[in-house]
């Protein structure tokens, strides 16, 4: 037998443990324990050991659907990631999809069986194609978890958008997958089938975007749930609006039920957009509540408003889908405060098209948002962590480390809590405080893993009396939760002004008070007079809405070119008109872009950015002194814009003056910018050039945990292996980079753009960023049939036959 509960504390009357292992069913011991009794577990299933393997699978796909000149059957690999718990199947060549998460353990349902390769995700196809084939133009294809961006619905809708992949075992074995994708070259490839002004790669459901998308996979020994990671990279001189959306399709059982932490939910489907109550609300129909929680009551009581919501106010971290016929909890982790989308989506749910539910995570609240800026050579990231808690009941709390289950017993004229814990990893010598309101208590686990529950009984005053739970290890806290969690509380003043700003206009705010705009800044993350049309809503309320790109010619350019050119226009408004004229592109624009940047740098000398981006203008125009002393105003100013220093350091290069470089590139991490990707890069080559090869190594290793399959930084190890000897491990990041660079198997443009890296850091070239064609912004959808016939090139070039 094993001790793995001993008391620490009396207060607590009941404690006991469930164990399970393959082999045998729960068992559940409860045992009323006086001050400095122990609990012994009769069964108990010790930690799984060993180390994370990977792999390389091929599944030939077949394309169907509308899409005659595709070549098939397609050659795909699945990367395999695998541990003792987990097999994890990931598809790079079809946008990062990770296709299949299988849990190896086996899993007991209420029925007492065993089940095992239990599968986290749906493989989910529409409606009639079966699960090896693939649909081009339709979303929902080849099921899993993938991301949505640029455009942030429903994901790639097929198309064959590959990335270049890079893996690696950390020191303490973690398994790290990292993939990249690049989107503007879909910039000036106007489509022979429709029309220019619906011009599919610039349109609200098109391709471009000159950000940079990097996903990474964790999975480490011993672990039950793995991490995925977005990163979004800023490679521009300037600020660009995005949006980052994901989705997971999970299986669709009549008993699931809806586990998240909101009280309001918001439609997104059809007119009937307001802000409702979760779970119970009214179904639209009659004035009767029903519990949407309850997937059963979806069927048993239709709602008009469709089948598609939003979460409002996220506070806590976890969502989840509780399958009680299994006893299974599939849970999602993430911040509220980097990703506070939530969305639950389930297409034609009454119709049999698809078995699963969608649950999306993202960068805004609602798809209509418009979107956030990402700064100048900035990033910005987002984490989540997906597992499968069992044999604790209904979710009711859950950390990336612990999951809790609360019910309410009665026993005689006594009421006790019961709270199941179990954990995601092994964990061994954990604390756990619980208490009530009055009393509280400690107890000691010496492990705790995927396969162990530990039930905690807590006499409360009644039912839905709040009961609190903490685990640490040693000093790290894993788990910190009231019992059942507090929601957030609605503000009706507030919450009218942000239904207007997220499904009206965005000159709604102006309409709201003092008091609700500040309660509502979060859903504005950006002022109405500050957009300018450089994100993605239309700042005068047109229902035509497209990516950023065709928004700011549409509606950002004329704007600002109307203040602009008043008599009374601010250095502010100068200098926006400039950096939107500078981004579009053109001698023409950067002609008027110099005329306005220049007022703007004269009627307030302390704009730096204005005399940043003045600078890099009369660069591309071929003027470097006048590019030179506006980049050096720009870092005098009273509003220092410190960027310019990499631009001084590319100047210093192409003069042959390295060590200025190196001077110029210092100052700007060992200033303003100290976690600037793109700068601590660019001081890794130059190192490498000074011939410090340990040095520009150091740099490197640590931005791999960034952007480890950049193209540019392995090509920088491969050097700085080959300047310290080091022949073998040379020739490793030579095989990566050929891989990275390998068009069939990945991204496309990778190549392109390591070849960009070189010639900046041979000769200071700034290669001007891909200016897509000068659209107008038209409506909103496009036909999945012409998606479909756009597509076609996609997969006959962007993946190759089975041989």
């Amino acid at each position: 037998m094993k001790r793995i509960v001993r008391f620490l504390a009396p207060i607590l009357l009941l404690v006991g443990c469930t164990d399970h292992s393959p082999a045998e069913n729960q068992k559940e011991l409860s045992l009323s324990l006086p001050s400095g009794f122990s609990s012994l577990v009769e069964q108990s299933q010790p930690h799984r050991l060993g180390s994370v393997t990977l792999d390389i699978v091929q599944h030939p796909i077949e394309l169907v659907g509308d899409c005659s000149s595709c070549v098939n059957p397609l050659h795909v690999d699945h990367l395999v990631l695998e541990n003792q718990y987990l097999r994890i199947e990931v598809a790079p060549q079809l946008g990062g999809r990770v296709r299949s998460v299988v849990y190896k353990p086996a899993l007991v349902g209420r029925d007492g069986a065993p089940k095992t390769n239990t599968k986290m995700f749906a493989l989910d196809t529409p409606q009639g194609i079966p699960h090896d084939k693939l649909q081009v133009g339709v979303p929902w294809n080849y099921g899993g978890w993938r991301m949505s961006f640029p455009f942030h619905e429903h994901g790639l809708r097929g198309k064959a958008q590959g990335a270049s992949y890079r893996w690696r075992i950390l020191a303490d074995g973690t398994a790290v997958l990292t993939m990249t994708m690049y989107f503007d070259r879909f910039s000036n490839q106007p489509s022979p089938v429709i029309s220019e002004q619906n011009y599919l790669d610039l349109n609200y459901q098109g391709r471009y975007s000159p950000l940079t998308l990097v996903q990474e996979i964790r999975l480490a020994p011993g672990q039950a749930s793995f991490q995925e990671r977005l990163t979004l990279f800023n490679p521009l001189p300037y600020r660009y609006g995005f949006k980052l959306w994901n989705t997971a399709q999970l299986p669709r059982t009549e008993d699931a039920k809806f586990i998240f932490p909101v009280s309001r939910m918001a439609f997104h489907w059809g007119k009937n957009q307001a802000f409702r109550n979760w779970p119970l609300m009214n179904d639209g129909t009659n004035d009767t509540v029903v519990d949407r929680s309850v997937f059963a009551n979806w069927t048993a009581h239709p709602n008009k408003f469709g089948k598609s919501y939003f979460g409002i106010d996220m506070v806590h971290p976890f969502a989840a889908v509780y399958y009680p016929s299994d006893d299974l909890n599939r849970v999602r982790i993430t911040s509220p405060s980097t990703a506070p989308g939530l969305k639950l989506y389930s297409f034609n749910w009454n119709q049999g098209w698809l078995d699963s539910f969608e649950l999306w995570g993202g960068s805004t609240e609602i798809f209509e948002d418009h979107g956030q800026f990402l700064d100048p050579f900035d990033r910005y990231s987002y984490e989540e962590e997906w597992w499968m808690p069992q044999g604790i009941g209904e979710l009711s709390a859950a950390s990336a480390a612990i999951a809790a289950g609360l019910t309410y017993e009665d026993e005689g004229e006594k009421t006790y809590a019961r709270v199941r814990l179990t954990a995601s990893r092994n964990y061994s010598d954990l604390v756990v405080s619980v208490g009530n309101d009055t009393e509280s208590g400690l107890v000691q686990l010496d492990q705790l893993n995927p396969e162990t529950v530990v039930l905690l009984s807590i006499p409360v005053a009644s039912h839905g009396s709040p009961v609190w739970v903490k685990v640490h290890e040693g000093e790290r806290e894993l788990f910190n939760y009231r019992m059942p969690v507090e929601l957030p509380l609605v503000d009706k003043a507030a919450e009218a002004c942000r239904e207007e700003i997220n499904f009206a206009i965005p000159q709604a705010l102006d309409n709201c008070s003092a008091a609700t705009k500040t309660q509502s800044s979060r859903y504005r993350r950006v002022e109405y007079s500050e957009l300018r049309g450089e994100s993605y809503w239309p700042p005068n309320g047109s229902d035509k809405t497209c990516n950023p790109e065709r928004t700011l010619n549409t509606f950002g350019r004329p704007e600002a070119e109307k203040i602009a050119t008043a008599p009374e226009a601010t250095a502010q408004e100068h200098l926006i008109y400039g950096r939107i004229l500078y981004r579009l592109g053109g001698l023409s624009n950067f002609k008027t872009a110099r005329k306005h940047l220049t007022a703007a740098t004269t009627t307030e000398p302390s704009l730096g950015e204005a005399w940043l981006l003045l600078g890099i203008v009369e660069m591309e125009t071929g003027e470097t002194p006048k590019a030179v002393t506006a980049w050096k105003k720009a870092l005098g100013a009273a509003k220092p814009a410190p960027l310019a220093n990499y631009f001084l350091a590319l100047n210093a290069i192409s003069e042959g003056n390295i060590n200025d470089a190196h001077e110029f590139i210092d100052a700007l991490i060992l200033g303003a910018q100290p976690d600037n990707y793109f700068a601590r890069l660019l001081k890794a080559g130059i190192l490498e050039r000074l011939q410090r090869y340990q040095e520009a190594l150091e740099i490197l290793n640590e931005l791999e945990d960034f952007h480890a399959s950049d193209p540019g930084l392995v090509y920088l190890k491969q050097l700085a292996y080959t300047g310290l000897g080091d022949t073998v491990k040379a020739e490793a990041m030579k095989q990566v980079l050929s891989r990275l660079e390998d068009p069939l198997r990945g991204e496309p443009s990778a190549a392109k753009r390591r070849q960009e890296f070189v010639n900046r850091l041979s000769t200071g070239a700034w290669e001007l960023p891909l200016r897509p064609p000068n659209f107008t912004c038209e409506p909103m959808w496009l036909p999945f049939k012409t998606l479909r016939r756009l597509q076609r090139d996609d997969w006959t070039n962007g993946l190759t036959p089975l041989e």
